[in-house]
């Protein structure tokens, strides 16, 4: 079909020559209230108290978005999940006739027990011959509606509420007495989030709503452990452009972690797993232990600030909230958990930081680390934007249709490689051989043919730089007259 098709591969040799979206979490959970039927776009606590209520204790969500803008996150999206059959809570309102019949009905628009707590008013307007709708949740207006002129106006006033879904129920009475009758506030009838009957395949299903469109980042299920992660890393090869940031249970032992490459048939390049929980205050005096997702996907944000390239490891993870690892591996262990594809937070100089960032890739000589996979997908997000803008441009004899589009990638990628996110090639005599990428949109790819079939190709190779993430030092003891 038309459109714009990248695909991406791995390649030998050299490379001839010729506060970024990219650090946004997807999240999946449970919470108190929320929409289910699109994801909801957080930056800050401020917008999870707004949208999806407090903490709940049969859920991971409230924690882990908590730690994840606590230590820095820039923004998430949370697609909340709820059982089979959930059930949102409602209330119908009469008109003025002489003889009431329902005019309007105000549905959450989120199941859940939460809308016992939301209350409707219906109230005169300050305009005579109008009407005024009042929300109040949990004691606090939270929404209000001034001069409505019709239960027409009040469900178009009303289509961006944050809580409630309005239906005109058609009232035949004569305007305006079909506008609803004034009444106190009263709450909507108890919904039923139906949790009992979530299952693995509930959450899973729920990263359908991260859609293509909505951009780079990482994803995650926290709190489901392994159970979850084929999925997550499959939503991430789908769109080609995320990475999934995985975690296990609670206190799994070493032994068990080392097995996990063994017993999981993962596409690795995707995916990180990140060990063990940590320790964060409670609010209360006391403290809590967090699956770590969160805290991976904080410091990915605030590397990929600087780039996509940067390794979110090592001082720029230094915790800002976390006080604490929820469990104790020696030095030798992380380093064998290292080489087993388990990224580890340790506790450096009194200070909680991520000292890893590998993939469960067994090409260990290509994806190593993680943040080759996240260049990667930068850059295709990048080249979907960039190519979008020449799909059924007209391809001249000249070529200069080709150049433009070669043009184009050029310029998209070459601010990567001179902010170091490329590597450079150079011969022995230091001059440059590339400059870590080669475009390529020449006759050997768009051949008479390919062009006669309305298909034009071209070509991006990148190096990523590679990274400092081990640093051998040798010191030598000289003797007290020997030459230093």
């Amino acid at each position: 079909m038309p459109g714009t098709r990248i695909t991406t591969a791995t390649r030998s040799g050299p490379v001839v020559p010729t506060k970024p979206l990219s650090g946004q979490w997807f999240v999946v959970g449970q919470a108190e209230r929320g929409r289910t039927d699109r994801p909801i776009l957080l930056q800050g606590m401020a917008d999870f108290d707004l949208f999806l209520g407090g903490r709940v204790s049969y859920g991971s969500l409230y924690d882990s978005v908590k730690l994840f803008f606590d230590e820095g996150g820039s923004q998430c999206w949370v697609a909340r999940v709820v059982g089979t059959g959930a059930i949102a809570g409602t209330r119908t309102v009469s008109d003025t006739a002489a003889t009431p019949v329902p005019t309007l009905r105000f549905d959450s628009n989120a199941p859940g027990s939460w809308s016992s707590n939301l209350l409707i008013g219906i109230l005169a307007g300050s305009v005579s011959g109008t009407f005024r709708v009042q929300l109040t949740l949990n004691g606090l207006v939270v929404e209000d509606y001034n001069n409505l002129l019709s239960p027409a106006d009040c469900v178009s006033r009303m289509s961006n509420s944050n809580y409630v879904n309005v239906t005109n129920l058609g009232s035949v009475s004569v305007a305006p007495t079909n506008n609803p009758a004034v009444s106190a506030a009263t709450a909507l009838s108890a919904g039923n989030d139906m949790r009992a009957s979530i299952t693995t395949a509930t959450y899973t299903a729920a990263l359908s709503l991260f859609t293509a469109d909505l951009g780079p980042g990482a994803v995650s299920i926290p709190g489901l452990g392994t159970a979850v992660h084929s999925a997550i890393i499959a939503h991430c090869a789908t769109t080609g452009i995320r990475v999934g940031i995985l975690a296990v249970a609670r206190a799994t032992s070493k032994s068990d972690l080392l097995l996990l490459n063994g017993t999981q048939s993962l596409n690795g390049e995707f995916a990180g797993i990140f060990a063990p929980w940590v320790v964060v205050s409670d609010g209360a005096g006391g403290t809590r232990a967090v699956s770590p997702e969160g805290a991976a996907a904080a410091d990915r944000s605030r590397a990929h600030a600087i780039g996509p390239w940067i390794v979110p490891a090592g001082v720029i993870s230094s915790a800002i909230l976390i006080l604490d690892l929820d469990q104790v591996f020696t030095p030798d262990d992380c380093d064998d958990l290292d080489a087993a594809g388990v990224s580890m937070f340790r506790k450096i100089n009194g200070n909680v930081r991520l000292y890893g960032y590998r993939t469960l890739s067994s090409d260990t000589t290509n994806y190593s680390l993680l943040n080759v996979r996240d260049i990667l997908n930068y850059i295709v997000y990048l080249a979907r934007q960039v190519l979008e803008d020449y799909v059924f441009g007209v391809v001249d004899s000249s070529g200069q249709f080709l150049s433009d589009i070669n043009t184009a990638l050029v310029g998209m990628v070459d601010p990567i490689s001179q902010a170091g996110g490329l590597y450079s090639l150079f011969d022995d005599a230091g001059t440059q051989v590339d400059p870590g990428y080669r475009v390529d949109t020449g006759n050997s790819l768009n051949t008479p043919s390919t062009l006669a079939s309305n298909r034009v190709k071209a070509l991006l190779a990148v190096r990523p730089a590679p990274n400092g993430a081990t640093i051998e030092l040798l010191i030598v003891r000289s003797g007290f007259t020997a030459a230093v």
